[in-house]
């Protein structure tokens, strides 16, 4: 996909990732423990960055591998052109963002089964902890924020499968580049 490596973002980098998750992580627990820095922190930090830097890696190489992408690093540019609709005149880049969005789709099947319903009863049962705990307030706002982030969750999805059956329509069709500028 030497077309598409010119048009890479700062945000295909995986160490900008894992800077991301550094600083986050590290704001979020300073932000917990009132102001103060322990060396716990940074280490929990630079631990919990390198793992999901890891596993971002990981992700991208099979998701490479599956698609018949030479690079990695050409993941990232292939997603956002599936989230654009704007399906490549190339017919090799065609087959292999055919192929990454049939993986999508294969992924988003697999976890739907139980992804949704584990993250509800943790919500769920986290609020009523709460609750039981005699923690009203505490209990109610984990269960109002529950069904926000849920609701969210959701809407995520469904916008994802709608992404993606429109990337398979336009794929499919025989003229490519035919829906490029709609808009235009």
């Amino acid at each position: 996909m030497a077309n598409s490596t010119s048009r890479r973002h700062l945000m295909d980098k995986w160490w900008v990732y894992g800077l991301l998750i550094l600083v986050l992580w590290t704001g979020v627990r300073v932000a917990l423990n009132h102001g103060r820095l322990p060396v716990s922190t940074l280490v929990g930090a630079v631990a919990y960055a390198a793992l999901m830097t890891g596993w971002l890696v990981r992700r991208r190489q099979r998701d490479a591998r599956a698609a018949g992408i030479a690079d990695a690093e050409d993941v990232p540019g292939l997603e956002r052109r599936i989230l654009k609709g704007d399906p490549p005149s190339d017919p090799a880049e065609r087959e292999q963002m055919r192929a990454l969005v049939a993986r999508r789709r294969r992924g988003m099947r697999r976890t739907r089964v139980w992804a949704l319903p584990l993250l509800g009863l943790i919500f769920v049962g986290s609020g009523v902890t709460f609750l039981v705990g005699h923690r009203t307030i505490v209990g109610v706002g984990v269960l109002i924020a529950s069904v926000v982030f849920f609701g969210w969750v959701v809407w995520v999805s469904r916008r994802n499968r709608v992404r993606l059956s429109t990337a398979e329509g336009r794929l499919a069709d025989e003229s490519p580049g035919a829906h490029r500028h709609e808009n235009a």
